[in-house]
């Protein structure tokens, strides 16, 4: 009579959930979820190699993991100059809301509160434009490229503003302030979103 057959691994192979004893993709026996460490790793992940849950493994976008959400990691970008259409592009959307804000702007010079007001949303409204039309998130180097394009041409809608007024020179100490609060503005509207990724603890 043949004896029993031992199953790989040994006859203390813990089973996965398959009921083969290498479940766990080699992974060591107290390993742990990458996106929930309060869980017990069950394999890698194929698409990021990272630990990854059973739930993970069921239910994660693309066949991943909750970390990088079935996409594999892109290629960093390249550091050289930015796409020249791109820049056009943010330029000619900037330059359009400055020449279409200059006379709303010449209204409000010297206007008090307001009138500081206005030239931080004409920088806003440059860079939202200046943004959109190049499809930039602020990062990289055309990031950087559209957000100096917003800004200047949100400078250049306000002194075109105080041209427009007459009351001061555009390139006067008194033009100082308003011009920086269109810069300050553009800039500010464009900066990179920082994405905090929070592991969930089940």
């Amino acid at each position: 009579m043949d004896a029993p057959r031992t199953p790989a691994g040994g006859p203390h192979a813990a089973p996965g959930p398959g009921g083969g004893p290498h479940a766990t993709g080699g992974l060591p026996s107290r390993a742990r979820c990458a996106a929930h460490p309060a869980r017990p790793a069950r394999d890698r992940c194929p698409v990021c190699g990272r630990a990854r849950c059973g739930t993970d493994a069921r239910t994660a976008p693309g066949g991943g993991c909750l970390v990088c959400l079935g996409r594999p990691a892109q290629a960093a970008a390249p550091s050289g100059p930015p796409p020249p259409e791109q820049v056009v592009r943010a330029g000619l959307a900037a330059s359009g809301v400055a020449f279409a804000a200059a006379p709303v702007w010449a209204q409000y010079v010297g206007a008090g509160l307001i009138g500081h007001l206005v030239p931080v949303v004409v920088g806003v409204l440059a860079g939202a434009a200046a943004a959109s039309a190049a499809r930039s998130d602020g990062r990289g180097p055309t990031g950087g490229a559209v957000r100096l394009a917003a800004a200047a041409w949100a400078v250049l809608g306000v002194a075109l503003g105080l041209l427009l007024e007459g009351s001061r020179a555009p390139l006067s100490t008194a033009a100082l302030l308003p011009c920086v609060s269109a810069a300050a503005g553009a800039l500010l509207w464009t900066q990179p979103v920082r994405v905090r990724r929070a592991a969930a603890a089940s």
